[in-house]
């Protein structure tokens, strides 16, 4: 929540500052000749959101060398507005010159497509970890280790062999760790483990990005991952838990039975996403909805309806289940025009909520392998009905 706050105050403060006509045309001066085409608009407004910080931001992407350019014009144009007010050039530089030399000089990378370089490669954040430099430092702890790996798959188990000697599990306080930090220590929670593999494979040019259940419904808890892009889709390893084959962790009879599964922190849009489950779409992330690839889903239609009757638009509902002994969100939608949200979940029982301060409707919704269930909720001016009420485990899915 508070990173939220922070960046709609970085964009009021900054945007109620007007530049001056030279501070205009220098900008685009600049733009016309350090940044690439594709992301102009996109820079220039991260230049306006990074307010003094943009000296950084432009000396970096002037600093660049040319086959970088791209590289570094996209970190600039869908980093987070809270990276925007403080990272140093150095860091720019470093990620986008070295995301670059592992492609070059990595033989099973060389043949990755410039989306899944640029959105699942190139970035330097996973989370909400601090962003620090540390591609250069695995690249060359990597690269004599990773030379002789002859494709992606090979390459990203050896990377699992070597993040498994670095880094054991082990319960830590819930701000996340740098990379770093998690190397020092040699351990880390399970979303520690993957943005801490995550780093190092990017580092030797293998596309990859976290995925998570938020909580689950067989257990108390949660869980974070890895998927890693191998040229033929995306494929599934438990970090820091080496394994002989991909798609092969302890959580895979779980992960069939999870009622959501999400990948977040997605720089821009991948292009790619259009044939995916788009779960939630911003300006410069997106998040993605990976249930399908571990489970049977079904399409959860939730209309909200006025006390009149009417359709309710711009209704958040909200989708629980059951966890440490109480109800603990996983989803929210809101409605659209006609008062309906649509999502797609796994299986189980999801307690469905809607209303506000003054009003309240719930529902249990069960879902059914590969079909549609929906549920009508119309909030009334009533407190939550006192009593209980069951909410079953899914069942063993094949």
């Amino acid at each position: 929540m508070g990173k939220c706050v922070l960046c709609l105050v970085v964009v009021s403060v900054f945007f109620g500052l007007p530049l001056s006509a030279t501070a205009q045309e220098d900008i685009k001066t600049f733009l016309d000749a350090c940044v690439t085409e594709k992301y102009r608009g996109n820079v220039e407004m991260s230049l306006r959101m990074a307010g003094p910080n943009s000296a950084n931001i432009m000396s970096a992407l002037k600093s660049v060398p040319e086959n970088c350019r791209e590289g570094a014009s996209f970190l600039a144009a869908f980093m987070p507005p809270e990276d925007l007010r403080s990272i140093p050039a150095d860091l720019i530089t470093e990620h986008a010159v070295y995301a670059y030399k592992a492609v070059e000089t990595l033989p099973y990378s060389k043949d990755i497509p410039k989306e899944y370089f640029l959105h699942y490669i190139l970035p330097y954040r996973t989370a909400q970890e601090p962003a620090e430099n540390w591609r250069k430092f695995f690249y060359d702890e990597l690269f004599e280790r990773m030379k002789t790996q002859p494709d992606l798959k090979s390459a990203a188990l050896e990377l699992n062999r070597y993040a498994g000697e670095k880094v054991k599990f082990q319960t830590n306080p819930p701000r996340d760790q740098s990379p770093l930090e998690t190397l020092k220590k040699g351990f880390g929670r399970c979303e520690e483990e993957a943005i801490f593999y995550i780093a190092a494979a990017r580092s030797a040019g293998i596309p990859c990005r976290l995925v998570y259940v938020p909580w689950w419904s067989t257990c108390d808890g949660n869980h974070a991952w890895v998927e890693v892009w191998t040229g033929d889709g995306w494929h599934f390893l438990g970090a820091c838990e080496p394994a002989d084959k991909l798609d092969s962790a302890w959580f895979v009879e779980p992960a069939k039975r999870a009622p959501l599964v999400l990948s977040s922190e997605i720089y821009g849009v991948p292009d790619s996403a259009s044939m995916q489950d788009v779960y939630e779409r911003y300006d410069r992330t997106a998040v993605i909805n990976c249930t399908s690839s571990y489970s049977k889903t079904c399409a959860v239609k939730v209309q909200v309806l006025n006390t009149d009757g009417s359709p309710a638009p711009n209704s958040i509902v909200i989708y629980s289940v059951y966890n440490y002994g109480s109800l603990r969100p996983i989803a929210e939608r809101q409605t659209d025009n006609n008062g309906i949200a649509m999502l797609n979940l796994g299986m189980g029982d999801f307690f469905v909520t809607t209303g506000n301060q003054s009003s309240f409707a719930y529902k249990i919704v069960k879902t059914e392998p590969d079909k549609s269930v929906e549920a009508t909720l119309q909030p009334v001016p009533v407190a939550p009905p006192d009593g209980s009420f069951w909410m079953r485990y899914p069942l063993y899915q094949k």
